[in-house]
């Protein structure tokens, strides 16, 4: 795949800037005009000053049922395990796992006693949770 990328920019006058960092790299592509790459079933409009950062949320794949509960404690963190099952439409046992891994992700966290405890969408939480809105 990098062969392709780096002959497309070379026939297109393309920059491409390849950074690394501890647990992930980014690759900055910049265009001068509108064109289109295509290989093998693959399409895609690259515009001026196009960036993409691959691979810097390496391991944070959420299921849906994730992204459900992250959304519904972000609109009220005081909800209980059974009223999220209720939510979503699945068991307690499934939201506790569910809960298990995005704590365990660094994305949730529980405030306080079970009782009267809240959740807590951590900051990088948040920015998944502004990719899914």
């Amino acid at each position: 795949m990098w062969t392709i990328i780096r002959k497309f920019c070379l026939e297109n006058n393309n920059t491409i800037n390849i950074n690394p960092g501890d647990t992930y790299f980014s690759v900055e592509m910049k265009s001068p005009k509108v064109v289109e790459i295509t290989d093998q079933n693959v399409g895609v409009n690259v515009g001026e000053n196009v960036g993409v950062n691959v691979g810097e949320k390496v391991g944070v794949n959420l299921s849906k049922n994730q992204n459900q509960l992250l959304q519904l404690l972000s609109e009220d963190k005081g909800l209980s395990i059974e009223k999220l099952a209720e939510c979503i439409g699945i068991t307690t046992r499934s939201i506790e796992r569910n809960i298990s891994l995005l704590k365990d992700k660094g994305l949730l966290e529980r405030v306080g006693s079970d009782r009267t405890g809240y959740w807590k969408i951590t900051p990088e939480g948040e920015q998944i949770l502004r990719g899914i809105k």
